[in-house]
């Protein structure tokens, strides 16, 4: 899930579009393979980068990496930061609150972009209605 997949729609509701690698291919060309990480890194689950199983969580990672871009303007990494370096970031749980990316933000709203945000999916809500 990537902002570009998101549209909305004139009621003002969003529609999830294109679900890239999730489409089915004709047998043995599919797109996904074990061991195997695909996606968009700066939306993608550490366990999908570790190429293990991707549950709902990391939905709620992508969404919650969305959240932080639409209320920060950014990413909770350096512009310059290259691929290897996110992905540490990413799987050592080591990324910014957004109330330090962007000061004015809530604590309780920076709280629950974190938690959605963790590195290990147990520690992310229940689920995203949660």
């Amino acid at each position: 899930m990537k902002p570009e997949n998101v549209k909305i729609r004139p009621d003002g509701s969003p529609v999830i579009l294109d679900f890239g690698i999730a489409k089915e291919q004709r047998a043995g060309q599919g797109m996904t393979r074990t061991g195997t990480a695909m996606g968009t890194i700066a939306y993608m689950d550490p366990e999908q980068m570790n190429a293990k199983s991707v549950t709902g969580a990391a939905d709620q990672y992508s969404l919650s990496m969305m959240a932080y871009e639409l209320l920060s303007g950014g990413y909770p990494w350096e512009e310059e930061d290259t691929e290897f370096q996110v992905t540490n970031l990413k799987l050592m749980g080591k990324l910014p609150p957004l109330s330090i990316r962007k000061p004015g933000i809530s604590k309780n709203l920076s709280d629950v972009v974190q938690k959605g945000m963790s590195s290990k999916a147990g520690d992310r809500f229940e689920s995203c209605s949660a």
